[in-house]
């Protein structure tokens, strides 16, 4: 696992997939934070973050688009599925990498409090738990991105599958609404991963949607898994 890590952290920043995915992140948490708290003299990050979840339907696709899509593609895939490594360590190994690249983006953004604390007070324990509950959010959402690399060889096919789900991800409460049958309606409730984020956003501090999103991320990682693994023996 630990050598699949490193090699796509290598290939990120190897490559303009990862500075291309930093630089539009950061282009656009930074065009968010002159808007709301800027130009506004705010310290309330409560609509920065609210209007930056939605950058993560963009951003997840770009970052997972490469992860196994490129493998087939460039048939590499071959030489994992046959190194002496489970299919369990290599979704793991491509998984973490991501996550790193994501926490880099999130560590830099870090930059936006301290600059509001040398001009006007600001709640900590608020702002940083509104970070970590975007960070639990896009881990969440990067274990569907690598799911869906999994099902095709095109990255451009992976990013756009990946895009439509996580829309729909972000849809879900809208959607639950208009189903009738009271279960089908718990079901889809129960992807909305960005009605649980506003917890987050004011501040409550629940335990249970902490466990909710790493049964997310556990969940498609799985179905990751099985996706590799039924390749692996056919």
């Amino acid at each position: 696992m630990k050598a699949i890590y490193k090699r796509e952290m290598f290939a990120y920043f190897t490559s303009p997939v990862g500075y291309v995915v930093l630089a539009f992140a950061l282009c656009v948490s930074g065009v968010l934070f002159g808007l709301f708290n800027l130009s506004g003299a705010s310290t309330s990050m409560l609509y920065f973050f609210s209007f930056l979840s939605y950058i993560l339907i963009l951003l997840v696709p770009l970052m997972t688009m490469h992860l196994w899509a490129d493998e087939r593609k460039n048939k590499t895939d071959q030489l994992l599925l046959t190194a002496n490594v489970s299919v369990g360590s290599i979704i793991l190994g491509k998984y973490l990498a991501c996550i790193t690249l994501f926490a880099i983006n999130v560590a830099i953004m870090l930059i936006y409090p301290l600059v509001m604390s040398l001009y006007g007070t600001v709640i900590w324990s608020y702002v940083l738990m509104m970070f970590f509950g975007y960070f639990l959010m896009g881990c969440a959402m990067l274990s569907v991105g690598l799911f869906v690399s999994t099902l095709t060889e095109s990255p451009i096919v992976s990013a756009l599958i990946s895009f439509v789900i996580i829309l729909l991800l972000k849809l879900a409460d809208m959607i639950a609404t208009s189903v009738k049958v009271d279960f089908l309606s718990d079901i889809i409730k129960w992807f909305s991963l960005f009605s649980r984020f506003n917890n987050f956003i004011d501040a409550v501090i629940d335990i249970s949607i902490l466990v909710y999103y790493i049964t997310f991320a556990g969940l498609f990682l799985f179905l990751a898994v099985v996706s590799v693994q039924k390749k692996r023996w056919s």
